[in-house]
């Protein structure tokens, strides 16, 4: 084999210089494959350090992990072509249009007799098929038995050979397996159910280009093109976007997705404005071109945040309904599929409910704007049923034996007296516990139970669990914001949202050097429907009163992180409205302490210690999918060209 460019570098990755391996990838994965052999089949002798002793150690691979173009590497099946996708393989829905392949055909994956189905506005036919079914390993392996074998190699007397002997044995390839790979060396490979992941976030990135650079125009990025018009003309669909003639010139009439410059420019002030918490988000702001009203450069992960927290905000008060429940559902679709907690019954909620947004944006975009990446989503529910991870969570609350005793007392306002005796009920019950040597108690809760020190400590910054809080008055020097707080508590027998700012953080010391970090906050008034609402499955709150101001203190591991983004939509006429955002910071886990042994935990018999807790699990995200379509129109009238 002639390696071009190739050697090894001090990490032990391949670099093949300017070139891809291509089919030469499973050269590079032959020392890979006979170790995961020897790891299966014999196993390697290894030592425990906890026990002291050897042990035989095997291991298997699971899956792997890459982006689209290098599935098809690693795998051997071509991702392009008709029958890129490689779930669908051969029962693909594709067909040609203007200068590239076009995905669309979702009204298959819906039921039956849903109405949708008989609508010819979508691709110009009426949809009679089933879903493609998912073959079984045995029928790849059936395929893979027909694939011509290639020698390794770039050279080109090799692949002229190949492509000569291909043509003397007649052979003909109806399918887009091009190589058997080396993985199926792996005794075990045919018996995983997900052998190779589509990679998530390489697809959103993908899925928010195409959506950015349609509504905003860009050049480049943009699918509604001339071209894209002329499709919708070929397929005899939505007479009202086809090209017009004016004069002796001809235009695109503005369609219900774009966006005007004037709007563009909101937009981008929006996006100039806002502000993260630290360590959350890059500044995205420095992707913004405000004279041109544009987006440029966007990373990965700034495209996980423009599509999940601000393009479903920023675009309420200029998109039709129609468009927006389709960019909404999107735009939850992701964040719901990206939780830390998945449930099975919310993902399977999540595979019915993203064909129904994927029906929703072929009604509204035109074909060209389908490549391939737009068909993946309807695929990762499954994947993530197959490889996700489940864990659960809990919650405790001293307070609650102090509420049944006053309960036993027959106190009436329960609330009220609790707010004034629970310190003194808590003091004694602490004092008469150490009178008996079996109920003497803990250092730290005597510590608390004592009563703090006169003296405390003022801080403008802190670290709370691996999160970053700053008091306002200092973030409003910074281009971040880390002083929004959310707090769940009981108001009026619910349990209720609050949102509020921190001014203060102290430092309060207790006796045995105990001490306790205490937020003062400053929350605003969302008592009423006139001071907050939900639109989108986004909560928008009015900042221009307080209440609680008699209690503006809250323990730091009491609250979670939110930021706040200017409402354009109120902000015309009011500009103290603010859309809420709460966040999950990265490569941060709340794991909970495994119980001593013989302690009981009575608060909750379902609870199972030995799970993790994360925030933000797929069953917190609301989402409603809609299957009704009342707006036809698909123009913008307010717009002139």
């Amino acid at each position: 084999m002639e390696m071009h460019e190739t050697r090894i570098l001090n990490d032990g990755i391949i670099d093949s210089g300017t070139r891809a391996p291509g089919k030469d990838i499973d050269v590079y994965l032959q020392p890979l494959i006979n170790e995961l052999k020897e790891l299966w089949e014999n196993g390697v002798r290894t030592f425990d350090i906890i026990d002291k002793e050897y042990f035989t150690m095997r291991a298997a691979i699971l899956w792997t992990i890459h982006d689209f173009p290098a599935y098809g590497t690693v795998s051997g099946y071509s991702t392009q072509g008709y029958k890129a996708c490689p779930v669908c393989e051969d029962d693909m829905s594709s067909f040609r249009i203007r200068g590239k392949t076009c995905f669309m055909g979702h009204r298959r994956y819906l039921c039956p007799n849903h109405q949708w189905r008989n609508d010819m506005e979508y691709d110009g036919t009426i949809e009679r098929r089933s879903p493609p079914r998912i073959l079984t390993a045995d029928e790849i392996l059936d395929k893979l038995k027909g694939v011509w074998k290639c020698r390794a190699g770039k050279n080109d007397k090799i692949i002229k050979d190949d492509k000569q002997q291909m043509k003397d044995a007649c052979y003909e390839n109806n399918t887009n397996w091009r190589r058997k790979s080396i993985f199926w060396e792996l005794e075990y490979w045919p018996k995983l159910k997900l052998r190779h992941n589509l990679d998530v976030m390489h697809i959103e990135k993908n899925i928010c280009d195409s959506v950015v650079g349609t509504i905003f125009s860009i050049d480049g990025k943009s699918k509604d093109t001339e071209k894209a018009r002329l499709d919708l003309q070929d397929l005899n669909i939505r007479k009202q976007l086809h090209m017009k003639k004016k004069g002796n010139k001809w235009f695109k009439p503005v369609a219900c997705y774009t966006l005007s410059a004037k709007e563009r420019q909101e937009f981008c002030t929006l996006i100039k404005s806002v502000k993260f918490p630290d360590g959350y988000a890059a500044n995205i702001s420095r992707n913004v071109n405000m004279k041109d009203g544009k987006l440029f450069g966007l990373k990965s992960h700034d495209c996980d945040i423009l599509l999940q927290r601000l393009l479903p905000i920023g675009l309420r008060p200029y998109l039709k309904k129609k468009v927006m429940d389709a960019i909404a559902e999107l735009s939850l679709f992701f964040k719901k599929l990206c939780a830390r907690t998945l449930y099975v019954k919310d993902l399977d909620e999540l595979e019915k409910g993203v064909v129904l947004t994927l029906c929703k944006l072929d009604s509204i975009f035109p074909p060209a704007f389908f490549d391939v990446m737009i068909h993946l989503m309807v695929h990762l529910p499954l994947e993530a049923k197959l490889g996700g991870p489940v864990q659960m969570r809990w919650m405790y609350s001293i307070e609650r034996e102090h509420r049944l005793f006053l309960q036993s007392q027959g106190i009436l306002d329960i609330n009220q007296v609790q707010k004034n005796e629970f310190s003194t009920w808590f003091e004694n019950k602490i004092k008469k516990m150490n009178e008996t040597i079996s109920g003497k108690a803990q250092e730290d809760l005597y510590a608390i139970a004592m009563q703090p020190s006169f003296l405390a400590c003022t801080y403008v910054s802190c670290m709370v669990n691996g999160v970053r809080y700053h008091t306002k008055s200092r973030d409003e020097r910074l281009l971040t914001q880390n002083y929004g707080v959310h707090v769940e508590a009981e108001y009026d027998g619910n349990i209720c949202d609050f949102y509020g700012v921190i001014n203060e953080i102290w430092e309060v010391h207790y006796l045995y050097l105990n001490k306790v970090i205490l937020f003062k906050c400053s929350w605003y008034n969302t008592n009423g429907s006139d001071r907050m609402y939900s639109e989108y499955n986004f909560t928008s709150i009015n900042i221009n009163s307080e209440w609680f101001e008699d209690e503006p203190f809250v323990l730091a591991n009491q609250v979670s992180l939110v930021f706040y983004l200017d409402d354009i939509k109120k902000s015309k006429d009011n500009k103290d409205w603010k859309v809420v955002q709460k966040l999950n910071h990265r490569h941060i886990w709340d794991i909970p302490s495994k119980p001593m042994d013989g302690e009981v935990d009575d608060e909750d018999p379902t609870i199972n210690s030995s799970k993790a807790y994360q925030e933000e699990s797929s069953n917190d995200i609301g989402m409603n999918f809609d299957s009704t379509t009342n707006d036809t129109n698909l123009i913008r009238g307010d717009l002139k060209i």
